[in-house]
């Protein structure tokens, strides 16, 4: 279905293919003629990639992924760049940036590591830092302190899941981000 949708994004023509294999084909022959970039977002298989990876010589191929297994299947790699999770110093930038802290805080030296404890706490990865920070920035445009926000957050985490993770390992770090989602949600 997801070949169908591409082909027809790229020719206007609908095909109903027989199977990935006709669907490869065709696409390959469609593209043979054309300089372009193929950008395949979020692979989790192998698989996944097979179907794009002989798509023609003018085709360029963007891959992303958590998983470096896929990441070796998609060669020929001419860069591989590893985006892993932030420093410290970068995730609490990033809170601070997100909530607006000189506004809501007078005491930002306490704040910072307020900040730096949670930014600790979610494993400083860039998704669950901006879910946390969008949590907290909506406390704070309801009047809430910094401390009361950054409290809600602390429950909703202790309530809904782990109090740290292994970043290494990709399933506690979809269930992180899946926590911090739902405590989000929540203050809808």
């Amino acid at each position: 279905e997801e070949f169908k949708k591409l082909y027809q994004a790229l020719t206007g023509d609908q095909i109903d293919f027989v199977d990935v294999i006709h669907a490869s084909s065709s696409l390959r022959q469609k593209l043979e003629s054309r300089n372009c970039l193929l950008v395949l977002d979020d692979a989790w298989r192998e698989s996944d990639l097979q179907p794009f990876l002989s798509c023609s010589e003018n085709c360029a191929r963007l891959v992303t992924t958590r998983n470096p297994e896929v990441a070796a299947a998609s060669a020929p790699i001419s860069c591989r760049i590893t985006v892993d999770r932030m420093t410290a110093s970068e995730a609490v930038q990033l809170l601070v940036s997100r909530v607006a802290l000189e506004e809501n805080q007078p005491d930002t030296l306490a704040a910072a590591d307020l900040l730096t404890t949670l930014a600790r706490r979610v494993g400083e990865w860039p998704l669950l830092l901006q879910l946390a920070a969008g949590t907290i920035g909506n406390k704070l445009a309801h009047r809430a302190t910094l401390d009361s926000a950054l409290r809600y957050l602390d429950a909703a985490l202790d309530k809904r899941g782990p109090t740290a993770f292994d970043g290494n390992d990709a399933k506690q770090r979809d269930e992180a981000v899946t926590i911090s989602l739902e405590a989000s949600l929540q203050l809808l």
